[in-house]
């Protein structure tokens, strides 16, 4: 995360493993400065996502990470502060968990019905979400050869031999 100050003297300010870094740059080496060469990254976790997600979730982004819940927060039946409540209670069941050496891809259901027997938001959170799959066929099968029209002319797209 970058925090840019003072035009006159950009500052620039570098959070980076929890160390704050300010070097000074001149005008003149402005023009040559791009943030992108020195920006890190977050997996981001976005879409549908709610508690029953959290085990997996946290198995696969591990600890640095972003997720973002919006109906798994906003569709609580309590009101979005309990939303919220739920999926940070849920989260730190499976960090804690995780840590304590437990497989969260076989226990994850488990763990997240444990930790709702001390939370009554997360119990209300997993009620309302149990009935909720995706299982979706895929958009774009490469099973099958697409092919597109090009200047009348037919091409293969892809082919999976």
């Amino acid at each position: 995360m970058y925090l840019v100050s003072k035009p006159y003297e950009l500052y620039v300010w570098r959070i980076c493993e929890f160390h704050l870094l300010i070097p000074k740059l001149s005008k003149a080496r402005l023009t040559a400065f791009r943030l992108g060469l020195y920006a890190s990254v977050l997996p981001v976790a976005s879409g549908g996502i709610h508690v029953w997600h959290m085990p997996a979730l946290t198995e696969i982004f591990g600890d640095d990470s972003v997720l973002q819940f919006g109906g798994g927060t906003l569709g609580h039946p309590w009101g979005n502060a309990p939303g919220a409540v739920a999926n940070r209670v849920a989260l730190e069941a499976c960090v804690q968990d995780r840590n304590e050496g437990r497989d969260l891809a076989r226990e994850g259901n488990e763990i997240i019905r444990e930790a709702s027997k001390w939370s009554p938001e997360l119990a209300a959170a997993c009620e309302v979400w149990k009935e909720i799959k995706f299982e979706f066929e895929p958009v774009d099968k490469l099973d099958k050869e697409k092919k597109v029209s090009v200047h009348n002319s037919v091409i293969p797209v892809c082919s999976p031999n």
